[in-house]
């Protein structure tokens, strides 16, 4: 059996044809208080994919039909969500940096 290190953590390397119970091993084969890493009390909410994505899809979407009833007030429908999704997406990815730019 050799051991190496993999970052922090110990791992042994077993031979193929030896068998090996948990407790006949003397490192340990599964840490699951490591794996997660500790939050504090005060600390704020990390990144959440589909949160980040909810709000850039939902501000994207409501500039849109922002721009769409300015352009059906306008007359033109189209203008106004073709003005809606140039400036939608741009602020879109704004929002949701300043939502979530401190877990980058």
């Amino acid at each position: 059996m050799s051991d190496f290190f993999v970052g922090t953590y110990k791992v042994a390397i077993f031979p193929k044809n030896m068998r090996v119970r948990l407790s006949q091993s003397r490192t340990a084969l599964v840490c699951w208080e490591d794996v997660e890493p500790h939050k504090s009390a005060g600390s704020s909410p990390g990144l959440s994919l589909a949160g980040a994505g909810s709000v850039l899809i939902g501000t994207t979407a409501a500039v849109i039909v922002l721009g769409l009833g300015i352009g059906w007030l306008a007359g033109s429908t189209a203008w106004g969500f073709l003005v809606g999704a140039i400036l939608g997406i741009p602020v879109g990815v704004v929002v949701t940096y300043k939502r979530y730019g401190h877990a980058l």
